[in-house]
């Protein structure tokens, strides 16, 4: 199964079962087309609720910056792509 095939667990677990005043905060490790960290980002986005995250991978593709630029969040909504490798960038955001 690919990766995407979790995307409805994990919709449900940020949706039913996390408390409420958890922040959801998102890393994805090899963010490559974004079909899987964009689709949570748009149902986080729709949420209109605070959130935080982070995709991270060697080469950030251009049409993956563009829809994250034109996602309509709210302001306490954040994301962010990081381009670089992740066994040094992870470590510098602990």
């Amino acid at each position: 199964m690919s990766a995407h095939g979790y995307i409805p667990l994990v919709k449900q677990y940020i949706h039913q079962r996390l408390p409420k005043e958890h922040v959801p905060a998102l890393l994805e490790v090899g963010v490559d087309r974004g079909v899987m960290w964009l689709t949570l980002l748009t149902f986080l986005a729709r949420t209109r609720q605070q959130f935080i995250a982070v995709g991270v991978d060697v080469l950030v593709q251009e049409q993956v910056q563009l829809m994250l630029a034109h996602l309509d969040r709210a302001e306490q909504q954040q994301a962010y792509l990081i381009e670089g490798n992740s066994l040094e960038v992870l470590p510098k955001m602990v």
